[in-house]
């Protein structure tokens, strides 16, 4: 029986980023400009030594000198961290999606634990953090759908993370609200409360028939509503996010949810391309019920076109495994509105500290020619038993880094 995965890999027809397979583009690039290649060399050299299309090398080349003085300023401050704070809650598990993700529990002593276990692993990395002298310039609250907890637990958590990690050091303070269906004014007020200046709301189809498809239970106008909570707390900064190639969608399709979505004026938006990953459920689904089409290309670029033409500028990529034709992610922002997190996380040229089962710690030794990384169990319940073990090695590692520079 055909697949939605053996229908997507026939339906490749070219490779539109030649040789680099499983690899993230950007690193190339930035070794070049670190060698004194221009804009143009990069360009040509991706074409002639690894077969990159002009379109996609320009695209590369134009995203690579727009976040290079950020990748820069970076090396430049070895002792300013990310954090990322994983809450691995979802009402609902989308069928794309192979992220740990867990309904909420309904046992009161199972929320109180899993708080207070994070509230544990916050105060280990606030320990280190004064020993070395290490500051938090980008804070990341993601998930899952950290709006998932309850009102006074969401608040709660919130609270925590702003007494503990952030400072005035702090330029971003994200939290994504994936779902709009799991948000309220009161966690919106909350939120700007204790200086949350960035959100993520991402409706991913604005076709309701698509997000019903795809297990994604919430009404097209709930995005609307959410947004419009997000606007009138103050946030400054909204992030929404599409994916082309989703099951029965047209590129007519993508175009009409874009428009919707820019009419919102978030300052970043983001097309994912589907990529199937083992563990989601769409990976095996029957080629009958996925629909997926080869039109994912004109879905990509259609968006880059509009996107570009109301002012947002691409700012950071990255590439994945199965993903439909062999393209990519593509971050695209307002000027001034770059997500310092996103860069740091696919560049790898800053030192991110992760909290929360799933999360991963990354050890950046300057100027990010070594990287040493460890990755928390994504099973809550492992997480909860093995917390201590899995702070030491993580304290390990971050000492080993920050004792020698």
């Amino acid at each position: 029986m055909a697949t939605v995965k053996t229908v997507m890999e026939k339906v490749v027809t070219e490779a539109p980023w030649g040789s680099l397979q499983g690899v993230r583009p950007s690193k190339i690039a930035y070794k070049m400009m670190d060698d004194g290649l221009s804009a143009d060399d990069i360009v040509k050299i991706m074409q002639a030594k690894y077969g990159v299309s002009l379109d996609r090398a320009a695209l590369l080349s134009q995203m690579a000198m727009r976040q290079y003085p950020v990748i820069k300023s970076l090396a430049n401050n070895p002792r300013k961290l990310c954090i990322y704070v994983g809450i691995p809650f979802c009402p609902s598990r989308c069928s794309y999606c192979s992220f740990p993700s867990f309904a909420p529990p309904t046992e009161r002593a199972q929320v109180l634990s899993f708080l207070q276990a994070v509230g544990q692993d916050i105060q280990a990395v606030v320990e280190l953090m004064s020993k070395y002298g290490l500051q938090a310039n980008s804070v990341y609250i993601g998930g899952g759908t950290p709006t998932s907890l309850e009102t006074d637990d969401f608040a709660y958590l919130i609270e925590t993370v702003q007494k503990q990690l952030v400072s005035s050091n702090t330029i971003e303070f994200t939290v994504e609200a994936g779902r709009p269906d799991t948000m309220n004014i009161v966690k919106a007020m909350a939120m700007k409360r204790v200086g949350v200046n960035r959100i993520s709301i991402n409706p991913q189809s604005m076709r309701q028939e698509t997000l019903n498809r795809i297990g994604r239970f919430h009404r097209v106008e709930e995005v609307f509503t959410a947004v419009e909570m997000v606007r009138s707390a103050g946030i400054d900064q909204l992030n929404m996010d599409l994916i082309a190639g989703l099951p029965g969608e047209t590129s007519e399709d993508v175009s009409n949810s874009l428009a919707k979505v820019l009419a919102l004026h978030p300052e970043n938006i983001t097309i994912h391309m589907l990529s199937l990953k083992r563990g989601s459920r769409l990976w095996e689904l029957p080629a009958e019920d996925s629909e997926v089409t080869a039109d994912v290309l004109r879905m990509v670029d259609d968006s880059r076109i509009m996107l570009e033409a109301a002012g947002y500028l691409p700012y950071y990529l990255y590439r994945q495994k199965n993903m439909a034709v062999s393209l990519e992610n593509i971050g695209y922002s307002l000027p001034g509105f770059e997500c310092l997190y996103n860069i740091s996380i696919i560049e790898e040229r800053q030192t991110i500290v992760g909290i929360g089962p799933a999360a991963a710690t990354k050890a950046v030794s300057i100027p990010g020619k070594r990287l040493e990384s460890i990755y928390y169990p994504k099973d809550i319940k492992t997480y909860l038993a093995t917390l201590p073990t899995l702070i030491q090695k993580r304290n390990e590692v971050l000492e080993r880094l920050f004792s020698e520079t």
